[in-house]
């Protein structure tokens, strides 16, 4: 050939590559039909070695974006993880502060029952009577809304002693 195999458009490549490899078997050909077919197979060997090193740079590639993500997916997790731990850490403050405002409500109404109870007990033994029933059952009311069972038995006994008196 003129080109001396460096042009290689006209070199056989693929199943024509086959085909002719096994036409020429057993066949006595010329030495430049023998070179034509040594060129054609160095091609299609530089073909199948360039597209190896393509598919290993791919697999490399694919194997860092796995990398790459199973590292994106760890420190999202971690993330998560202080997230939620932050999160039942507040919950949990939150239900304390509650129950802490609970309790300190309840004792707001104890002693302000406690209070009307005592100004009960005062009027009755000034003789106000009228003043010492309204407070009397004032006191009453704000047990029974804040529910008797949240008072201890004095304040119970004190505050229907003070009712039964007027």
């Amino acid at each position: 050939m003129k080109s001396n195999y460096h042009d290689e458009t006209n070199l056989l490549r693929g199943q024509a590559l086959k085909d002719a490899q096994a036409w020429a078997k057993g066949k006595s050909l010329s030495n430049m039909d023998y070179r034509f077919l040594a060129a054609s197979e160095e091609l299609e060997k530089r073909q199948v070695q360039n597209a190896l090193i393509a598919s290993q740079q791919a697999n490399q590639i694919l194997l860092n974006a796995e990398q790459q993500a199973k590292q994106t997916i760890r420190r999202g997790m971690m993330g998560l993880s202080v997230l939620s731990v932050v999160a039942v850490t507040l919950l949990g403050i939150s239900g304390l502060l509650t129950w802490q405002t609970a309790q300190q409500k309840r004792q707001v109404s104890l002693g302000e029952i406690k209070a009307l109870t005592l100004s009960s007990e005062t009027a009755f033994e000034s003789h106000n009577t009228f003043d010492a029933l309204l407070e009397s059952l004032k006191a009453g009311i704000k047990l029974n809304q804040m529910g008797w069972d949240n008072a201890d038995t004095d304040l119970k006994v004190q505050v229907e002693k003070t009712i039964s008196h007027t």
